[in-house]
């Protein structure tokens, strides 16, 4: 319950917040991400409803404990995860960022998912993964497009 309130007011604050950043656009150019943030305000809304109208009625012990597990493995550690791969964006540059964020996301997934251990295979596939993943990104934006990266 608590976790959808706060995403809701986050929602809605990011919303608003965003929506005064298109008092600079032209009217007509505005309509469209005024719309979308209006949909994103109200969307919030609801979620906090949503979350208020179901905390009203009952609530359990295990709410906490089940907010306390999706706070740490949906929140907490993609995040960390994310960092990690921005400094590595500015140290190292876009490929090898690309390709540590690919393995990462494939191995957690694995072991989120809890259908194999995680081993020797898992990591080769991984490797194998994002250097396919990384070289086609390559061959799209530098070969192709001809569109210079980072």
């Amino acid at each position: 319950m608590r976790s959808n309130i706060i995403l809701g007011a986050v929602i809605v604050a990011f919303s608003v917040y965003f929506y005064s950043l298109t008092s600079g656009l032209p009217e007509r150019s505005a309509l469209f991400p005024r719309a979308v943030l209006w949909c994103m305000g109200i969307s919030g809304l609801a979620i906090m409803g949503g979350a208020l109208w179901k905390g009203l009625r009952h609530r359990t012990s295990d709410d906490d404990r089940a907010i306390g597990q999706a706070l740490l493995f949906q929140i907490v550690i993609p995040g960390a995860l994310l960092t990690i791969a921005f400094l590595l964006l500015r140290t190292l540059g876009f490929y090898m960022a690309s390709a540590f964020l690919v393995f990462v996301v494939f191995c957690y997934h694995t072991y989120r998912a809890g259908e194999v251990r995680l081993g020797w295979p898992i990591y080769a596939r991984a490797v194998t993964f994002s250097v396919v993943m990384t070289g086609m990104s390559f061959v799209v934006f530098s070969v192709l497009l001809g569109l210079p990266t980072p």
